[in-house]
C-alpha cells in the first residue's frame, strides 16, 4: 500500500499498533496547535488520557507511561460510570520538526495488559514511527523541492490540488485556482 505523506503513515503506525499489541483501540493526541498539524486523522485523534502526563513525561522526557490499572471514569454523555478501559499505554510519536508530534494511546479493556515485552514493542514502534516520519519529510523535500531554485515543483502542486479538491468536497465549500507566470 502506498503511503502519501504523514497521515497515512501515522494510520498505517496505529494500525500496526493493534495487530501487534492486540490491544482494543489505539487513539493520538497531537500536541501540535491545527495550524500547525500537517495531517487529519478523523476517529483516530482523540483528546489526551492526561494532558500533562502526556506533555511533561511522554514528550518532555520521551518515555512510555504505562497505566496498569485505570480508575473508572465518567462518560460524560450517559453520566455513568464506563468501565470498557482498564490499561493505558502511551508512547511519544514524532517531533516538531517532522510536522507531527504527539502521543499514541493503547488502550486495553484488561487490567495490567501491556506486559514488559509489549511495552518493548510499543518503545520499538515510537522509535520506527518517529524515523519513518523523518525520513518521509526528507523525501518529500526531495521529491517536491526543486533542488537549485529550493521552490516547490510540479509534481508538489499536482498533490495539493488533488488534497485542496478534496478538502473542498469533503467541507462542502468550492474552490478557486489562481495561475500567473512569472517569468
Amino acid at each position: 500500500q502506498l503511503l502519501r505523506g504523514p497521515g497515512d503513515i501515522l494510520r498505517q503506525v496505529m494500525l500496526t499498533t493493534r495487530e501487534l499489541t492486540g490491544c482494543e483501540r489505539v487513539s493520538f493526541w497531537s500536541s501540535l496547535p491545527a495550524a500547525e498539524e500537517e495531517v487529519e486523522l478523523g476517529d483516530l485523534q482523540s483528546e489526551a488520557y492526561d494532558e500533562d502526563l502526556a506533555t511533561d513525561w511522554v514528550l518532555g522526557r520521551r518515555f512510555l507511561v504505562y497505566l496498569p490499572d485505570l480508575p473508572a471514569q465518567i462518560d460524560p454523555e450517559t453520566n455513568s460510570l464506563d468501565m470498557r478501559f482498564h490499561s493505558l499505554a502511551m508512547i511519544p510519536v514524532g517531533e516538531p520538526e517532522v510536522g507531527i508530534q504527539g502521543v499514541l494511546h493503547a488502550w486495553s479493556t484488561k487490567p495490567q495488559y501491556f506486559t514488559e515485552e509489549l511495552q518493548g514493542v510499543l518503545s520499538l514502534v515510537s522509535e520506527f514511527a518517529t524515523e519513518l516520519l523523518r525520513r518521509a519529510q526528507v523525501l518529500g523535500t526531495l521529491v517536491f523541492v526543486d533542488a537549485a531554485t529550493q521552490v516547490y515543483n510540479r509534481a508538489y502542486f499536482n498533490l495539493q490540488v488533488e488534497n485542496e479538491i478534496a478538502r473542498a468536497r469533503r467541507e462542502q465549500k468550492s474552490l478557486a485556482l489562481a495561475i500567473a507566470d512569472i517569468d
